[in-house]
């Protein structure tokens, strides 16, 4: 299946309380029945220093895939990880891994 069209991604940097929100609900989404992550989650690591995410989104702004990542010196891991089930086996989420890898390159990791 191809990725749809018009897909973008956006930094969770200055993440407003609606972005929140809507990770939050895709979030749920992806893991039902696991430890969900609250928009406050997410709004903290619109702050962090040491924590970073991209998101994917539709030309509609409805988010369809997400990672959030965390620096640990040389090191970087992933956080969490998910795409919205009827998004799935498109590839977004190779897209986002292959953004933050080269992101966290730049960032030092090794």
């Amino acid at each position: 299946m191809p990725l749809p069209q018009n897909l973008s991604f956006k930094s969770m940097k200055a993440l407003s309380d609606e972005d929140a929100r809507a990770l939050s609900g895709l979030h749920m989404r992806c893991f039902i029945g696991s430890e969900v992550w609250s928009p406050d989650e997410f709004l903290s690591v619109s702050g962090d220093q040491v924590r970073w995410g991209v998101y994917a989104q539709d030309d509609q702004q409805n988010p369809l895939a997400l990672i959030v990542m965390m620096d640990s010196g040389d090191d970087c891991e992933i956080l969490t990880i998910g795409t919205h089930p009827q998004f799935r086996h498109m590839g977004i989420a190779r897209y986002l891994l292959q953004f933050v890898e080269e992101t966290a390159h730049e960032r030092g990791a090794g």
